[in-house]
C-alpha cells in the first residue's frame, strides 16, 4: 500500500507541476484517474508574453493569452459548480525577478462560486493551500497539487499574490464594449 501511495504521489508531483517560473499560465488539476476536475488560472501584468522582465504574474486584474483576466473571470464563472471529490493541498514557491524566494507574502486563491482562500508564504518562499472536497469523497488521502515556481512582484501587485479555481470549461472576461466616436454621436444628435 505505501509503494502504491508514494507512486501515486510521484506521478502527480511529475505530472501537476512544472517547475518553472511563470507570469502567466492555466494549469490543470487532475485526479488519480487523469480527469481534468478544475484549472488554476494566473494573469500576467503585460497583454502579451513578450514583455520579458517588466512582465510578472498574480495579478488581480491582467492578462492571460492576449485576453483579459482576473477577478472578471470570478464574474463570469459565478455559480458554476466545481466539485473535487479529494481534498486538494495545493503548493508552489514564489520568487522575485532575480529568483529570490518573496518572503511573508500572502497568496490568494480565489474560486469560481465567490469563496477565496489564502495563505502566506513562508520564509524560503514556499506556500501551502488546503481546500476541502466539495463532491463524495473517494479518499481521505489529500490531492497534492504542485503549481511550480511563479514570479512575483510585491511592489505591483496589491496586497497578495492572485490565482483563480475555475471550471474546466471556463467562461472567458467579458469583452468590453466598443466605444463609439464622438463625431458620430454629435452627427446623429444634429437636426437637419
Amino acid at each position: 500500500m505505501q509503494t502504491w501511495l508514494v507512486g501515486v504521489l510521484s506521478l502527480f508531483v511529475v505530472a501537476a507541476g512544472t517547475g518553472r517560473a511563470l507570469a502567466a499560465s492555466t494549469q490543470p488539476v487532475r485526479d488519480p484517474e487523469g480527469s481534468i476536475l478544475a484549472v488554476v488560472v494566473e494573469c500576467s501584468s503585460c497583454r502579451s508574453g513578450n514583455g520579458g522582465s517588466k512582465c510578472h504574474g498574480g495579478v488581480e486584474k491582467g492578462w492571460l493569452d492576449g485576453k483579459a483576466c482576473g477577478t472578471c473571470l470570478i464574474e463570469a464563472n459565478y455559480g458554476a459548480s466545481i466539485e473535487y471529490p479529494y481534498d486538494l493541498q495545493m503548493y508552489g514557491r514564489l520568487v522575485d525577478a532575480h529568483g529570490e524566494p518573496v518572503k511573508e507574502r500572502f497568496v490568494k486563491l480565489f474560486i469560481a462560486n465567490g469563496w477565496n482562500v489564502r495563505t502566506r508564504t513562508g520564509q524560503d518562499g514556499t506556500f501551502r493551500l488546503v481546500l476541502g472536497a466539495t463532491g463524495e469523497r473517494k479518499s481521505t488521502a489529500a490531492l497534492p497539487i504542485d503549481l511550480g515556481t511563479r514570479v512575483d512582484a510585491p511592489k505591483e501587485n496589491a496586497g497578495h499574490h492572485a490565482m483563480f479555481l475555475l471550471p474546466d470549461h471556463y467562461a472567458a472576461c467579458p469583452q468590453p464594449a466598443a466605444k463609439s466616436s464622438k463625431a458620430g454621436d454629435n452627427a446623429k444628435s444634429k437636426k437637419p
